[in-house]
């Protein structure tokens, strides 16, 4: 699928920078990015240790299983990891106050998880304006769409777009957006 992100994302004109930023710790995202930017040794961490080239930054926010000692476990308090990520998370606060798209795939922004909020705030606080925050999740009964809005505000309502059932789901997600952006 991420083959697919890609040469879509590509096609598109006045292409602009992409950036992935997850939650996960597997290797499943990395692994196809790794494939896809093998000519730039794979997607780049933003870990001051790794010296890596690639223009597409995967942001791994509670670290990754192949980074050793960066591992954080899925708890709602990664108060005593965060400290290890802290040039992860600050990346990924200035991708999110330089975007002007900000696509959520499958992430349901559960209550505890107050490190997103505090990311997002961070981010947003920016004179940059998000012409579009849209979650996809296949979510129905209206709980995952009632925490977004609480979180974005009023001051992007009109930009926010909630897709759930099918159209939630992360495979169709991609051709949507990418017929989004291709209207730019």
């Amino acid at each position: 699928m991420t083959q697919r992100i890609l040469r879509l994302w590509r096609e598109l004109p006045n292409q602009r920078p992409i950036t992935f930023i997850t939650f996960n710790y597997d290797l499943a995202l990395d692994y196809a990015l790794s494939h896809d930017l093998a000519s730039f040794g794979g997607p780049n961490y933003c870990l001051p240790a790794l010296q890596q080239s690639s223009p597409v930054p995967l942001l791994k926010l509670h670290g990754s299983i192949n980074w050793g000692y960066l591992q954080v476990p899925p708890t709602w308090n990664k108060t005593d990891y965060h400290g290890e990520l802290a040039h992860v998370w600050s990346r990924a606060s200035e991708e999110l106050a330089s975007a002007e798209n900000i696509f959520v795939l499958g992430y349901s922004l559960p209550e505890s998880d107050s490190f997103f909020r505090y990311l997002y705030a961070l981010g947003s606080e920016s004179s940059n304006r998000i012409k579009r925050f849209w979650v996809f999740n296949p979510d129905s009964d209206g709980s995952v769409q009632a925490r977004f809005r609480a979180m974005i505000g009023r001051g992007i309502e009109k930009r926010f777009q909630f897709i759930d059932g099918e159209s939630g789901t992360f495979a169709s997600a991609i051709p949507q957006i990418y017929e989004e952006l291709r209207k730019v």
